[in-house]
């Protein structure tokens, strides 16, 4: 609902309209910076954890090389 603190902050990150967040107040546009560094973060920390299954990955066919196992 649009009209409960909870719905103002939900419309404030989903707007996507440059003319309308051109005319947020300083308080939205602080309320919608926030949320796209949390959105970054999290895209970072995602790729992070796909680096690490992909070492993963690396490490247990090399040790399966190494001592005639086979890797999943």
């Amino acid at each position: 609902m649009h009209d409960t603190p909870l719905g103002q902050i939900v419309r404030i990150r989903a707007e996507n309209d440059k003319a309308v967040i051109e005319k947020f107040s300083p308080y939205e546009k602080h309320i919608r910076s926030q949320w796209a560094a949390f959105r970054r973060e999290q895209a970072q920390r995602q790729l992070t954890d796909k680096q690490a299954l992909e070492a993963a990955d690396y490490f247990e066919k090399l040790f399966a090389g190494m001592f005639g196992g086979e890797s999943r």
